[in-house]
């Protein structure tokens, strides 16, 4: 069961900040599963690893955006 369920309300309008989002829900729930299931140490690194360099990725995009003004692709 996801922790972190998608829901069209939190969409932006913004293609790649909608999946962008959409791929950081991906991530928690993964991680969360990882938990759930006992899977290997490695395995949640991994994903923590992964959602601390994409959040900074997806900031910045957003930051990018809102320094050009821009409302939509």
């Amino acid at each position: 069961m996801a922790i972190a369920v998608w829901s069209h309300r939190y969409e932006t309008g913004i293609d790649l900040i909608d999946h962008q989002h959409r791929t950081l829900f991906d991530a928690v729930n993964q991680l969360a599963a990882a938990f759930k299931t006992g899977m290997a140490q490695n395995q949640v690194i991994v994903s923590l690893d992964f959602l601390a360099d994409y959040t900074v990725e997806h900031f910045q995009t957003e930051e990018r955006f809102m320094k050009e003004g821009r409302q939509s692709d």
